[in-house]
């Protein structure tokens, strides 16, 4: 993934922490979610690809603004203090390695693995898909206790000065290896 393609992140207002918020808007809880954005004291982006005028309408605030274009997420790991999102591995990774919290709404399996992997690091809250979240509640949550960021931050620590491409090419030859090793299937 190209994390400079996009748009600079369009943070409303100029005070306070930053959540970028990288949301589906077929997620069962998106208007619940950004309700709860709206009435926490930071200021929030939401890429949330596809969503009705109506809603974006509805939603934005003072603290909240959308981007319907991609955000540059080298930016986005820069500037912003937490993030939501659906626990795609690319974001996930991203995230992550820039030390940054997550709030993880896994939608289907692949997502539900990661954040059950990343989960038990300290560095992310999640919200299944069998629970009923007080968003506004997690969001405090993750902003407000420094175990959350300290995690994270150790977890970048950790990959300081591994890039994106020589991990993905080391999974890759890892793939290969046991590929390899693997018995034939006749």
């Amino acid at each position: 993934a190209n994390l400079t393609r996009g748009v600079t992140p369009p943070w409303p207002g100029s005070a306070g922490k930053r959540v970028f918020a990288y949301l589906k808007p077929h997620f069962r809880d998106f208007e619940k979610l950004l309700d709860a954005l709206r009435r926490i004291d930071a200021s929030v982006v939401v890429h949330a690809p596809g969503v009705a005028d109506a809603l974006r309408r509805k939603h934005s605030a003072g603290n909240v603004a959308f981007s319907a274009d991609p955000v540059r997420m080298d930016a986005v790991c820069r500037e912003c203090d937490a993030a939501i999102c659906h626990a795609g591995v690319g974001t996930v990774e991203s995230l992550l390695t820039a030390g940054k919290p997550l709030l993880l709404l896994p939608l289907q399996l692949e997502q539900m693995m990661t954040a059950r992997r990343v989960h038990p690091l300290g560095a992310s809250l999640l919200a299944g898909a069998d629970s009923i979240a007080d968003y506004r509640h997690l969001l405090a949550r993750l902003l407000g206790e420094p175990s959350f960021t300290d995690a994270a931050r150790e977890i970048a620590r950790r990959h300081a000065g591994d890039d994106q491409e020589a991990r993905v090419a080391r999974i890759a030859d890892r793939c290969e290896e046991l590929i390899a090793r693997a018995p034939a299937i006749a």
